[in-house]
């Protein structure tokens, strides 16, 4: 059964994308012919020719006041979580198109608009809620939301920093690292899988707790519940570290700040093509089930290879 189909759109994107105002241009033309209203974000005014911004309608540019049904993130997955921090507050189903790399978030690509993307116009698509996490600074109550993870590093100075970890108020481990992550299961095909932490199935009501080069062998990383707290006091011997919310929110930490982290409030729900799954989109990203060796060592062809 075909879900309703979308009658308004606010379109984001990365403006360093060189491909970028092509693409804008051909989905206005898609959205246009489909009776779908289009919103802009203000970034992207600046890189569209004068003559395409005349011909749209006032207010065109900037969220609106009154709902839309879905926003349109152009870029990689770094693009998503930039475009999340702005709609977030207001619920809109984010719909992600690949212009970038590998993208785990960004799966439909800039071939299958003409394809996948109007399927998904036409009502044949589905939503994927992901969690989103909380990242709370004791000291200042600033909080931060991200979809991927909250990582407190060594902001840039070469000394170890020394963690005092706790899950929901009881003592759980004290790491020396040059950092420490949470990370959602959405997070863990992220920084966290970078770190050799476990690629987890988005749906899963967990979080990862992964240091970063920890000076023990003994450190792993760590899979709990999302219904958990973590806590953690920050020790470093230089004049601060650093929280790092999906690589957009940054915060100096004095030594002895208190950082709690856990499941935030809010979710966020993407747009995904009916027959998307997890596992497809792993093995085409990462190639799992296809032979990469090379065939000429196996054929003892290696008088030429190093």
């Amino acid at each position: 059964m075909k879900n309703s189909k979308f009658k308004s759109a606010f379109i984001q994107g990365n403006p360093t994308k060189s491909q970028l105002p092509d693409v804008i241009y051909k989905l206005y033309e898609i959205l246009t012919e489909k009776n779908i209203e289009i919103f802009f974000d203000e970034q992207l005014e600046s890189i569209l020719t004068k003559q395409f911004c005349e011909k749209l309608p006032e207010g065109s540019f900037g969220l609106p006041q009154k709902a839309v049904d879905v926003a349109l993130s152009l870029g990689g997955d770094g693009t998503v979580l930039r475009s999340l921090q702005k709609i977030l507050p207001h619920k809109i189903p984010i719909l992600p198109l690949n212009l970038g790399g590998l993208g785990f978030l960004t799966e439909i690509t800039i071939d299958e608009i003409d394809t996948k993307f109007v399927e998904i116009l036409e009502g044949n698509y589905i939503f994927d809620e992901r969690a989103i996490l909380k990242a709370t600074v004791v000291s200042s109550g600033e909080v931060f939301y991200g979809l991927n993870d909250a990582v407190v590093d060594k902001a840039g100075f070469p000394n170890v920093i020394f963690f005092h970890t706790l899950i929901d108020g009881k003592f759980f481990n004290n790491y020396i690292a040059d950092g420490l992550m949470v990370s959602t299961p959405t997070g863990s095909t992220g920084y966290s899988f970078s770190a050799n932490g476990p690629l987890i199935m988005p749906n899963l009501d967990a979080l990862i707790i992964n240091p970063i080069c920890p000076h023990s062998l003994t450190n792993r990383p760590m899979v709990i519940s999302s219904d958990q707290t973590v806590e953690v006091e920050v020790f470093t011997d230089e004049k601060y570290s650093q929280l790092i919310v999906d690589g957009e929110h940054r915060k100096n930490l004095n030594p002895g700040e208190w950082i709690k982290i856990s499941k935030g409030e809010h979710t966020a729900r993407l747009v995904r093509h009916s027959d998307s799954h997890f596992f497809k989109i792993l093995r085409h990203k990462l190639h799992w089930g296809e032979d990469l060796r090379t065939k000429e060592r196996w054929a003892k062809k290696i008088k030429n290879l190093p």
